[in-house]
């Protein structure tokens, strides 16, 4: 299995618009930081959307209760917020290519 970070998109990047390994990978950081920024700031906000890659989208979970594996007893997992990420048709696309 594959696992790219930033240095490794970066680099990737940098090959692609033919710029220093060093500026893409500023601009990387810069543009993950635009998004992680936005998708914090406006709660309320129903997500970002990357028209034909993918869209994230903030929810909140509600709280539970569960049982401690050590002390057996119940406790409550307080709400918290996450985010969903719905893949857009480019993304499925190349994940499902149509058989022949």
């Amino acid at each position: 299995m594959l696992v790219h970070n930033i240095r490794t998109c970066s680099e990737k990047l940098s090959e692609r618009l033919n710029i220093t390994k060093k500026d893409a990978e500023k601009f990387l950081k810069a543009t993950l930081d635009v998004i992680a920024e936005s998708v914090i700031e406006d709660p309320v906000r129903e997500g970002i959307s990357f028209r034909g890659y993918f869209t994230i989208i903030p929810y909140t979970r509600q709280s539970y209760m569960v049982v401690n594996p050590v002390t057996h007893k119940y406790m409550k997992v307080p709400k918290q917020r996450a985010l969903r990420i719905r893949y857009g048709e480019r993304i499925t696309q190349n994940l499902n290519p149509p058989s022949i």
